[in-house]
């Protein structure tokens, strides 16, 4: 069965785009391996679990292995080829993840997330273009998977399970 794109050339003046270039590809591979990570790293901070136990190895494994994979897909998107004007825009927001993964403290880290939810005016996509609607539903995406990263004890949130704290100072009669 022929295709669209098998049988179709594009005819740049008439303004058709394709729906994915390779940086809206490797973008789209970056937040299911951002989804992942997140999913990983909330099981190892899920509550109740003995940190010496084999489930708790696994579980850290599993993350560590989620994380070494979202920063290569990271990689990919920052080092393919732009095709379109909404490319540079998913591209600067690889670039965002990748300082997030590369910083060390958890301070830093948090006070970097707070400046993207204060400015992410500067990441708006202008245009009412397929390309443009593709582009803001991607960045969307990456938004809530980014602050549900921040939210990661590891990164310095609260954590997915929030303990109140508890103050056992001893209580006057």
């Amino acid at each position: 069965m022929a295709t669209a794109i098998d049988t179709t050339a594009l005819h740049p003046a008439k303004g058709c785009a394709p729906a994915h270039t390779p940086v809206s590809r490797a973008f789209n591979h970056l937040l299911a391996q951002l989804e992942s990570f997140v999913a990983h790293e909330q099981s190892v901070d899920a509550p109740g679990i003995d940190i010496l136990s084999e489930a708790f190895r696994k579980r850290l494994a599993n993350a560590e292995a989620a994380r070494e994979a979202l920063c290569e897909t990271v990689g990919d998107v920052l080092v393919a080829p732009d095709y379109r004007p909404e490319d540079r825009a998913l591209r600067r927001l690889a670039h965002v993840l990748h300082v997030m993964l590369t910083f060390e403290d958890d301070g830093d880290r948090q006070h970097f997330h707070q400046s993207t939810v204060r400015h992410r005016d500067i990441f708006a996509i202008d245009g009412q273009s397929s390309a443009a609607r593709l582009t803001k539903r991607l960045s969307q995406s990456f938004f809530s998977h980014f602050d549900d990263l921040a939210s990661l004890r590891e990164f310095g949130g609260d954590g997915l399970f929030v303990f109140p704290e508890t103050d056992f100072a001893p209580v006057p009669a």
